[in-house]
């Protein structure tokens, strides 16, 4: 498999850069930090939010290290642990930059959560390294995290009714992710979101330098015309998430008449009616899985070589191996790139996910 993708995007007025890079074996955070320096610097691009998978003992010299590199960090920075499931020292960062466009930045405690940029079609938000507060129990901390996110996209002129897409790692997500589900549902009703556009998610497990039970990532669009367009696609192989309590979108298209985009939901081994299928078969559910994707990104013309993002979520480490062997069976390991981390998938019978953004010219 591919341990880099790199992908520019060309814009009439500005330039989109997506890096994803998983380190070598042999790498260490300077020579991987100088990498991701390397490409930024390359493209004259200023980072709108980076995502690191791996142990966070990794964290303060990876971080540090990056910092020396790029002398400021002044962006969103989103660590969640994963144990390996390769060699290197961790399982790899995902990074959106930009260049040739004004960033407006967002900060909560000090500390930047949030990047923010308009263009004539559209007015953009990321947020990113946003954890909820320790102090308060699992639910609250749900309901906190939320609120937070709403005051923020506030800030820049938007709120959460703009939102495509969220992501929410959860640490002991076995335990209470029925309670997050609940406050999330709660929230979206209190904000009238199921009569207006249910962003596309993840629910996955993952631990933060924060100790909290959420850490959270967000994608907000506001159109500013008709020629920004946004729709919610279904799952032609899976019912709604909505079925079976969980409130997220299968995927989520949106276009500025330049590029076409499809961001694709943490998807794992659910059949149409909401069960689980293949609860012990790591092999099927990777099956299923997979085709669940095709068949929504073959919905709108997309396929797997379009991806800019893609993660692979492994509920034990040693899957990973039956992970890329499928993927050369599949005839995709020459094709993309996915960052493999071991985290808990949000039902005990569910052995693995994976979730991509894909991009193609209008």
């Amino acid at each position: 498999m591919k341990n880099q993708l790199v992908r520019e995007i060309s814009k009439k007025k500005y330039r989109e850069i997506h890096i994803q890079i998983i380190p070598e074996a042999y790498e260490t955070p300077k020579t991987f930090t100088k990498k991701i320096a390397h490409h930024l610097h390359q493209y004259h691009a200023r980072v709108i939010r980076a995502t690191f998978f791996g142990a966070l003992t990794e964290k303060n010299k990876t971080i540090s290290q990056l910092e020396n590199q790029l002398s400021k960090i002044d962006f969103p920075v989103s660590w969640i642990e994963g144990d390996n499931c390769g060699d290197a020292f961790i399982n790899g960062v995902y990074i959106l930059a930009v260049s040739g466009i004004e960033i407006k930045r967002l900060y909560h405690h000090r500390k930047p959560v949030g990047s923010a940029f308009q263009t004539e079609d559209a007015t953009f938000c990321y947020l990113g390294g946003l954890y909820s507060d320790p102090g308060l129990s699992p639910s609250q901390q749900a309901e906190n995290i939320l609120n937070t996110t709403e005051n923020l996209l506030n800030q820049v002129g938007l709120s959460f009714d703009n939102t495509i897409r969220t992501w929410f790692y959860l640490d002991d997500i076995l335990d209470w992710y029925g309670d997050f589900n609940r406050v999330r549902t709660g929230f979206f009703k209190k904000h009238d979101i199921f009569n207006k556009l249910v962003p596309s998610s993840t629910g996955i497990e993952g631990s933060n330098p924060a100790g909290s039970k959420v850490a959270l990532e967000l994608t907000a669009i506001k159109p500013k015309n008709e020629k920004f367009s946004i729709e919610r696609l279904r799952s032609p192989l899976q019912c709604s998430a909505e079925d079976y309590g969980s409130s997220f979108s299968r995927a989520i298209r949106y276009s500025d008449g330049e590029h076409s985009y499809i961001t694709v939901s943490g998807t794992a081994s659910i059949g149409p009616e909401g069960d689980i299928l293949h609860a012990k078969a790591l092999w099927k559910q990777m099956e299923v899985t997979f085709q669940a994707v095709h068949e929504i990104l073959k919905s709108r013309d997309f396929a797997f070589e379009d991806a800019v993002r893609a993660y692979a979520y492994c509920k034990d480490k040693q899957y990973s191996r039956a992970f890329y062997d499928y993927l050369k069976t599949a005839g995709l390991d020459d094709k993309i790139s996915f960052i493999c981390s071991e985290n808990k998938v949000c039902w005990e019978e569910l052995l693995f996910e994976i979730e991509l953004d894909v991009v193609k010219n209008v």
